[in-house]
C-alpha cells in the first residue's frame, strides 16, 4: 500500500433461507422491486468495519439509496444514507486534504472511518455497479430500474475517475 494511499473493500450478501448470507457473486436470487430480498453490504475503509453483514435489509432498495447518497455527496460534499427498513444512518462528509468522512450509527452502534475521497467513492461505486451487473444477469424481471441503477453507478464512476 503505497503512503497516504487507502484500503477499501465493499462486498453485497444476499440472505438464503438455506445458506445464510453468500456473497452476491454466488447468489441466484431473483430480485423484483416488490420482492423485499434481504441482504446487507460489507464496507471496510484501512481495515474499519463501517458497514457489516449484520446490517441487513432490503439489499436492492439500499443500493439504489445508496447511489442517490453518493451522487449527492458528489455534487453537495455531503450524503446521507437512511436504511430503507432499520434505524441504521451512514453519513458521508468530505474534509479537507481529499479526505472523506464515513460514520455508521445504528441501534448500539457507532462506528467511524477516513479515507481518500476518491478511493472510497470508487470502491462505493464498484460495488454498486457489481451489485447491479448480478442483479441484471439472474433477474429479468424489472431490469429497467436495477439497468437505470446500474448506469447512474457507471455514470458517476466515470465522472469520478475523470475528476
Amino acid at each position: 500500500m503505497r503512503a497516504n494511499s487507502t484500503e477499501v473493500g465493499v462486498r453485497t450478501f444476499v440472505h438464503s433461507a438455506e445458506r445464510g448470507l453468500v456473497g452476491i457473486e454466488e447468489s441466484q436470487a431473483v430480485f423484483g422491486r416488490d420482492l423485499y430480498v434481504q441482504g446487507s453490504v460489507e464496507l471496510r475503509v484501512n481495515g474499519v468495519v463501517i458497514l457489516d453483514r449484520d446490517n441487513v435489509d432490503t439489499v436492492d432498495a439500499l443500493w439504489s439509496l445508496f447511489l442517490a447518497c453518493l451522487g449527492d455527496f458528489l455534487e453537495k460534499g455531503y450524503g446521507v444514507l437512511r436504511f430503507p427498513e432499520c434505524a441504521y444512518v451512514l453519513t458521508l462528509e468530505r474534509v479537507t486534504g481529499g479526505r472523506i468522512v464515513l460514520k455508521f450509527e445504528g441501534p448500539n452502534a457507532k462506528r467511524s472511518a477516513s479515507g481518500g475521497e476518491r478511493e472510497v467513492m470508487d470502491g462505493l461505486l464498484l460495488g454498486a455497479a457489481e451489485f447491479f451487473q448480478a442483479v441484471l444477469d439472474t433477474s429479468p424481471r424489472d431490469e429497467w430500474g436495477y439497468r437505470r441503477d446500474l448506469g447512474t453507478a457507471l455514470l458517476l464512476r466515470d465522472g469520478l475517475l475523470k475528476g
